[in-house]
């Protein structure tokens, strides 16, 4: 992740507060933080931890990061940590296991925001994801025909165009 700017964080960043309460993941051990979107059947908990599981988290609600509370009544703003990712980075504080900045990619067979009738892109090629977490069965092979003449030429190579011989001189 990037530096935040320095100032009050908001979700709809310069524009004021959204008024829409927002959940957001905060890696306890330097205070670095980031919104999450409503994902298919998970709890905000349960993708915070899928996208970092190398750190401790916790999940925090509200419109901006500065007023933002947990469910047990804790304010972001309380935390020993709050907004020490922007003085400094810690060693083993990472969300990735290797650097502070990454998250974890998550693979597409066990992605728990895939909601059913998602396409992904996977090893084997496009598939169709059918809604059963964690059964490789929930799977379909897409035609790149099926997805329609604008997603085809995205799905499929494309032929290089001819290139002009340069002029002999």
């Amino acid at each position: 992740m990037a530096p935040a700017p320095l100032g009050p964080e908001r979700v709809n960043e310069g524009a004021g507060s959204t008024g829409h309460t927002v959940a957001f993941c905060v890696r306890l051990c330097d205070g670095q933080h980031f919104p999450l979107e409503q994902m298919g059947s998970t709890t905000p908990v349960e993708t915070c931890r899928a996208i970092c599981p190398s750190s401790q988290t916790k999940v925090f609600f509200g419109a901006e990061i500065d007023g933002a509370k947990a469910s047990d009544g804790t304010h972001y703003t309380d935390l020993k940590t709050a907004f020490l990712y922007r003085k400094q980075l810690f060693a083993n504080c990472t969300c990735n296991g290797r650097d502070a900045f990454g998250l974890v990619p998550l693979d597409a067979k066990t992605d728990p925001t895939l909601r059913p009738g998602d396409v992904v892109s996977t090893k084997e090629g496009l598939e169709t994801y059918s809604g059963k977490t964690g059964n490789s069965s929930a799977f379909t092979p897409v035609s790149p025909e099926a997805l329609g003449p604008q997603l085809n030429s995205v799905a499929t190579p494309q032929e290089k165009p001819p290139v002009a011989n340069p002029p002999h001189r």
